[in-house]
């Protein structure tokens, strides 16, 4: 049975959650998720912080930014999305919904913002080259937050299918076999990124397993210690191998000191 995204919006999230685990879709669920929500649960966000997100989706991490906020502007180029989002949130006042695309978004808004979260689909904003038109948007002392999966991340290596366009090995082979502008980038590629924008002042976090289901987060300050690193059967998305054995690779890599390298997902902390 097929299940329409704006109806389950529409109901309670025990009925909601029993439909999608039913359903066995691993879409559904990624949309629907409360435990994304711990993503952005932990960031010190304020009573008085105007908050932008981007890419906002059906409302799911939106939820959680309106509970800390002040006021959140989200915007979702997919009307189905953005509908199914005022739905799903109708008991929040402070949400204002923008069905929109991000470049005309960008143009149009006079508005500066205390925080600005990009969670989903970060690769447009590289791709169309509006990191620095985002960037801009933030208030002096503001801070834009970038959720992104590592193309080396060690799951990729160990035989987990690459999460924008399917595929085994496709980002370790920096897509040359392949024509897309939908790519993972890697924390080098990252921070050039950053750099040829004029941005400095940026730190790295690194959510475990990944950051779209995380159940810690670690920075360079507190890296995983060797033995914490053994959940990694989280294929949700599809089939994959089991190339060899996840928690001794990582405890290599930790003892290497190189786990940045390798972590399957970023969080970027960018100050202005």
């Amino acid at each position: 049975m097929k299940l329409d995204i704006i109806e389950l919006a529409e109901l309670g999230k025990t009925e909601r959650r029993e439909k999608i685990l039913k359903s066995d879709s691993y879409e559904l669920f990624k949309l629907y998720a409360e435990e994304r929500q711990n993503i952005v649960d932990f960031i010190p966000i304020s009573r008085n912080d105007n908050v932008l997100e981007i890419n906002s989706e059906c409302g799911i991490i939106s939820a959680k930014l309106a509970e800390k906020a002040n006021r959140i502007t989200t915007v979702e180029e997919n009307t189905t999305y953005c509908t199914a989002a005022t739905k799903l949130n109708s008991r929040y006042c402070n949400i204002n919904y923008v069905n929109s695309a991000i470049k005309e978004f960008i143009n149009d808004c006079d508005e500066k913002f205390d925080y600005i979260f990009i969670i989903n689909d970060v690769y447009k904003i590289f791709s169309e080259k509006l990191l620095a038109s985002v960037y801009n948007l933030l208030q002096e002392n503001g801070k834009l937050i970038i959720a992104t999966n590592n193309k080396l991340g060690l799951k990729y290596w160990a035989g987990c299918q690459e999460s924008l366009n399917g595929g085994f090995f496709v980002g370790i082979e920096n897509y040359q076999l392949i024509k897309t502008n939908k790519r993972l980038y890697s924390k080098s590629e990252i921070e050039r990124l950053l750099n040829e924008n004029q941005i400095d002042k940026y730190r790295f976090l690194y959510p475990y397993p990944d950051y779209l289901f995380p159940i810690s987060v670690y920075s360079d300050r507190r890296l995983p210690q060797k033995g914490e690193l053994d959940n990694n059967i989280r294929n949700f998305e599809g089939e994959r191998y089991l190339l060899f054995d996840e928690k001794k690779a990582y405890d290599t890599i930790i003892e290497e000191n190189i786990f940045p390298i390798y972590s399957n997902s970023y969080l970027v902390v960018i100050d202005r």
